[in-house]
């Protein structure tokens, strides 16, 4: 379990650390470049400011940011498509429609994050980290696309719908790529099933994996807090205790105290590193 842990996280972060990119202005091409998407500046009434809404908080706001996209820009573009990736979602698009996308991503108060190369803010050319996908990655790139445009044009979608779909998405593909493995077939007819079953335990177990690490994230992020809480609030009892035992200067307990009560504000935006 840790292995499988230490792997998931090595993976995002390998994500936002990458160095092998070029900008898209040092390419004489019109390659595919990514952005992450990871919120977005939401107005609290309460607070009277500007607070960050996590992306996975609403998948209907992110659906009606890719109308809109595709609306006003990528309906011209063959090649864009969307992943949801847990806390942050990742656009590709050709790079040619980079500023475009960008005016309507800060349009509507999106938050996204790109790569600073050369001193200057660019979308990174995609390269995708998956062995098989970046192997095929013209032909993936085509999938993808058709998927995206799926999922932001079908109407009525339900889940009998999504099973019926997902039906016609496995079996057409291993229709297709069946001519290269006519002796597979004849030793095992059921070739297919064989290897959906196998998929859908592993993507199972790796479902699972996330879901018991965000869990074990979000109880280690609350102990850490509950701990930081419990200290501040020790060291206020031990300044009340110095103030009324110790021949000290007046205004040095005050400042003291302040800087404890500094502390404790501190706690409130502590994350667990």
């Amino acid at each position: 379990m840790k292995a499988m842990i230490r792997k998931i996280t090595d993976r995002i972060q390998n994500l936002f650390s990458k160095d092998v990119f070029t900008t898209v202005s040092s390419t004489g091409e019109d390659p595919v470049v990514e952005v992450f998407i990871t919120g977005y500046n939401v107005f609290s009434h309460d607070l009277q400011k500007f607070e960050m809404e996590p992306v996975d908080k609403s998948y209907a706001k992110f659906r009606f940011l890719l109308k809109e996209l595709h609306f006003c820009v990528l309906n011209e573009d063959d090649n864009w498509h969307f992943f949801l990736e847990g806390q942050y979602n990742l656009l590709r698009f050709s790079a040619r429609f980079r500023d475009r996308v960008e005016e309507v991503l800060k349009m509507n108060e999106v938050i996204f994050v790109r790569e600073n190369v050369n001193d200057r803010m660019s979308a990174r050319v995609w390269v995708d980290e998956q062995e098989a996908t970046r192997a095929h990655q013209k032909h993936f790139m085509k999938i993808f696309h058709e998927y995206s445009v799926m999922a932001i044009t079908i109407e009525n979608y339900t889940t009998h719908k999504l099973t019926l779909l997902a039906d016609r998405v496995i079996h057409c593909f291993f229709n297709h790529q069946f001519v290269n493995f006519q002796k597979e077939l004849d030793k095992n007819c059921n070739l297919e099933g064989d290897i959906t079953a196998h998929l859908a335990s592993e993507r199972a177990f790796y479902t699972g994996t996330l879901v018991a690490y965000k869990k074990a994230y979000a109880q280690a992020k609350e102990d850490v807090k509950k701990e930081y809480e419990e200290r501040v609030s020790n060291m206020r009892d031990t300044l009340d205790k110095i103030e009324k035992i110790a021949d000290v200067n007046a205004a040095e307990v005050e400042d003291l105290k302040l800087r404890v009560e500094e502390l404790g504000s501190e706690s409130k935006e502590r994350t667990l590193q």
